[in-house]
């Protein structure tokens, strides 16, 4: 199994952002197994599913 992650602290820019194959301790992380034969078009995908949950739930800790 391979994972990938990504991750950002709140306030930080691009060129902040971390990736690599351990966590990266930042406050929000995206973990992606690309061991499953994922593509980048099925990660851009899922990432505009997970950003519709998000502007659309009004539950901790989206209640803002």
């Amino acid at each position: 199994m391979s994972i990938q992650y990504i991750g950002i602290n709140r306030g930080q820019q691009n060129a902040d952002i971390a990736s690599g194959t351990s966590t990266t301790g930042r406050q929000i992380e995206l973990a992606v197994n690309d061991a499953v034969g994922i593509t980048r078009k099925e990660v851009l995908d899922s990432l505009d599913k997970l950003r519709d949950f998000i502007v659309n739930t009004r539950a901790t800790p989206f209640a803002q």
